[in-house]
């Protein structure tokens, strides 16, 4: 049952955020940033996991590891195209990111800016569902920016 909410909530969210996606490929924009990305602070993963209602609907800055990197078929209904996931992993824990383009592409960014072992900085929109009645949380962070570190 909590594994079929968990489920239900990404795909809401990925549902969502499939809709406001803007064909960008081949640069490490998904969408437009509101203000400089280096104007945002670097947050420990481990604290978003932890304290979760603390960044829900911001914009975070993580800067870690890529791992798992996979691609989620599409589906016939109300599925959108395929979306891809990352698992990203600093000293503090670990989160699994989303993105959906148009036409269920990744593009360059895939081959670019996303190899499992790099160490990239992003920016995420962070959302999370509590079920009523129960204690968990269904966190999703929806990748919004992407780049190598500069340091």
């Amino acid at each position: 049952m909590a594994i079929g909410i968990v489920f239900c909530a990404h795909l809401l969210f990925l549902l969502i955020n499939t809709l406001n996606a803007p064909d960008v490929y081949g640069t490490p924009l998904i969408q437009s940033m509101p203000r400089p990305f280096t104007s945002y602070d670097v947050i420990q993963i481990g604290d978003v996991v932890s304290h979760p209602q603390t960044h829900n609907l911001r914009l975070v800055r993580f800067k870690g590891i890529v791992t798992a990197l996979r691609t989620i078929p599409r589906r016939i209904g109300m599925v959108p195209p395929e979306a891809h996931t990352f698992t990203l992993t600093d000293d503090t824990g670990a989160i699994e990111i989303f993105y959906t383009g148009s036409n269920g592409y990744l593009g360059p960014l895939k081959s670019e800016l996303l190899i499992e072992g790099d160490m990239i900085e992003v920016l995420v929109h962070i959302s999370y569902i509590t079920s009523p009645g129960s204690e968990e949380v269904a966190l999703a962070a929806n990748l919004r920016w992407v780049e190598r570190p500069q340091d």
